[in-house]
């Protein structure tokens, strides 16, 4: 558990280094998007995996202009997929489990409604209880 917590306090400074040249990049990177708004594939650790860079449909509806919606994307969201997957982040497996307690319908935007929900973690099934991936 030790060597979990000593790599998760070296990856914070990473982390942190992510976020920021996600930041500064954003504005000039969304203009290498292709049309349906995807970055190149040297810069995709700058954006999100689940959507393209304009944004679920709060964000599309919030910005008409598309170059504010895909910085402002970016901002929201800077470097999800590099903080995200191995070794920052972990790969979701068949199996895994992922709980949360509250009500899940709870969201800021269009559609959602005010509520609380905490989100909670994958887990994995499969593994004897003594065993740790460093996953919190």
């Amino acid at each position: 558990m030790t060597l979990c917590v000593l790599k998760w306090l070296m990856l914070i400074p990473v982390s942190f280094a992510i976020t920021l040249a996600s930041w500064v990049i954003a504005p000039l990177a969304v203009l290498l998007a292709d049309s349906d708004g995807y970055l190149p594939k040297w810069l995709r650790w700058a954006s999100t995996a689940s959507t393209n860079l304009d944004g679920d449909s709060y964000n599309r509806s919030r910005w008409k202009s598309q170059y504010i919606r895909r910085v402002w994307w970016m901002w929201r969201n800077p470097g999800v997929v590099a903080q995200s997957t191995p070794p920052l982040g972990f790969a979701v497996e068949a199996g895994d489990v992922y709980g949360f307690e509250g009500d899940e319908e709870t969201a800021d935007n269009n559609g959602g409604h005010s509520g609380k929900v905490l989100a909670g973690a994958f887990s994995r099934q499969d593994l004897p209880a003594h065993r740790t991936d460093c996953h919190f």
